[in-house]
């Protein structure tokens, strides 16, 4: 029979023990550690953001981190026939037998509480210069209005449907006509501070306009930009996003082929079309967007910069100078479509506008427009 013998003890045991115990701690609170920042990368992903989609083509250029990118185009499966919103607000190309006549909110703002620096301005300082024949009837290549001496510098917004036409319609019963001029009215007070710049509208209070007559006022005017104003309306309220759109050479030359294809005799070859202006339109469309998106931002982290994308767009190929379209938030977000009840909103979404303008301006005479832009 074998006798039992005590266990011997070694002088690396107490080190061993202690060797064993650091690297179960060190374990322990690395794996908590790990589980706290998977679980707040997670969540930063997913904070804000929709889990219903944008039309993918909308965020295919998006500048976003991809998680969050495809978690934004998983949420985007909507086809154009479930925007028709979205497209009449790009196209507006409604005919008064399908236009909308959804009633909405009376159009709003005082514009008593507007300043340049210091100084009240009021609405009665600022006009729109186009006679008003010109206005009403002017062809399609209407020369530039003799009025205007080009030692001025002539912008033209253009303020989104009207009329029959009210455009998207917000959850609190905002109408995109009423915003779209509130906003443009409040841009034109802010620019009224340059001495040598005029701006014009192709629309004075809720004047409903087609595409071509739009078209013909900013001919007609001898404008030097034109910018126009809408907001999107998404299938998602939770989505928000500012995006800007102008038209690349070959975008004219893509409508001008369609306007053939359709009937319609062109008098100019393309080879003979003068498309250096597109250069200033990518250009203020840029800084279109990088002014409002940083305004709409300040006040709505989750807001998505949509970026600049080209389109053949009605107003922006046909009236062949520099022009973007804009959408300045999403009227279809609850909490934006509140926000823009606020005129201090309001006022902000015009500076950034009337920023931009400036900004363009100033472009032009420190860099001169060339290929380089587009």
């Amino acid at each position: 029979m074998l006798a039992l013998t005590a266990p011997t003890t070694t002088s690396d045991q107490p080190a061993r023990r202690l060797l064993t115990w650091t690297l179960t701690i060190a374990l322990t609170v690395g794996t908590v550690i790990g589980s706290a920042a998977t679980t707040a990368a997670l969540a930063y992903l997913a904070w804000g953001q929709e889990t219903a989609v944008v039309n993918d083509t909308t965020f295919k250029d998006l500048p976003l981190d991809p998680v969050l990118a495809q978690a934004v185009r998983k949420a985007a499966t909507a086809t154009p026939e479930e925007l028709p919103i979205k497209q009449a607000t790009l196209m507006q190309d409604a005919s008064p037998e399908t236009q909308l006549t959804t009633p909405g909110l009376l159009p709003f703002g005082s514009f008593e509480d507007i300043q340049v620096n210091g100084t009240p301005i009021v609405a009665e300082l600022v006009s729109n210069e186009i006679p008003p024949e010109v206005l009403e009837g002017s062809p399609a290549g209407a020369p530039a209005d003799a009025a205007h001496s080009k030692e001025r510098f002539i912008v033209m917004i253009d303020p989104g449907h009207g009329g029959s036409d009210p455009g998207a319609k917000a959850p609190n019963g905002l109408l995109e006509k009423d915003i779209t001029q509130d906003i443009a009215q409040r841009a034109r007070l802010f620019l009224s501070e340059i001495h040598d710049l005029d701006v014009l509208m192709t629309r004075e209070g809720d004047t409903g306009l087609s595409r071509q007559a739009r078209v013909n006022r900013i001919k007609a005017s001898g404008a030097d930009l034109v910018v126009s104003l809408h907001f999107n309306h998404l299938p998602q309220s939770n989505v928000t996003l500012v995006e800007s759109f102008y038209a690349d050479r070959k975008n004219i030359l893509e409508s001008r082929s369609l306007q053939r294809e359709a009937g319609a005799q062109l008098q100019t070859a393309d080879s003979d079309i003068d498309l250096e202006f597109t250069a200033g339109s990518a250009r203020l469309a840029r800084m279109i967007q990088n002014r409002v998106y940083h305004e709409v931002s300040n006040g709505n982290t989750t807001a998505i910069d949509a970026g600049v994308k080209q389109d053949t767009l009605f107003v922006l190929t046909r009236s062949f100078l520099p022009g973007a379209l804009v959408e300045m938030t999403a009227i279809s977000n609850p909490r934006e479509a509140e926000r823009l009840t606020q005129e201090s909103y309001r006022n902000e979404l015009a500076a950034a506008l009337a920023d931009a303008i400036r900004d363009y301006r100033a472009s032009l005479e420190e860099h001169p427009l060339d290929a380089l832009d587009v």
